[in-house]
């Protein structure tokens, strides 16, 4: 629905993914990988020296310092859609959305819902 509109307005065109439009769904898909993986999907992990605390300020942006102070972002590989809650993955994605910097992101409503009103109003 969010293409079909954008492209109407003539945003996008429709066609293959685009680093300047990012959708971010209800579901977001997590890979078997770190977390630092999965924020930067579609991406890859280059450096941890450069991304690290960016990384980490995210995260602390969407309200998942927790999971960054439980878990290694770099070293600890794992199936993230069976740890973290729906909710935490929406988190997630919301980090993944901030990280890429699109010129137009598209999201469902209950992704901004997952993060609450603070996270939402100071973000």
């Amino acid at each position: 629905m969010c293409l079909s509109l954008l492209s109407r307005i003539g945003a996008v065109q429709p066609g293959p993914f685009s680093p300047s439009v990012m959708f971010v769904p209800q579901k977001p898909y997590l890979t078997l990988d770190t977390l630092a993986a999965q924020v930067v999907f579609p991406g890859r992990v280059w450096s941890r020296t450069h991304l690290e605390n960016h990384l980490v300020d995210l995260l602390n942006r969407v309200g998942l310092k927790y999971i960054s102070e439980t878990y290694d972002l770099f070293t600890v590989v794992a199936p993230w859609s069976q740890i973290l809650s729906v909710g935490e993955q929406q988190r997630l994605s919301i980090a993944r959305l901030l990280y890429h910097c699109p010129k137009v992101g598209c999201r469902a409503r209950s992704c901004v819902r997952a993060l609450g009103p603070t996270v939402v109003k100071n973000g």
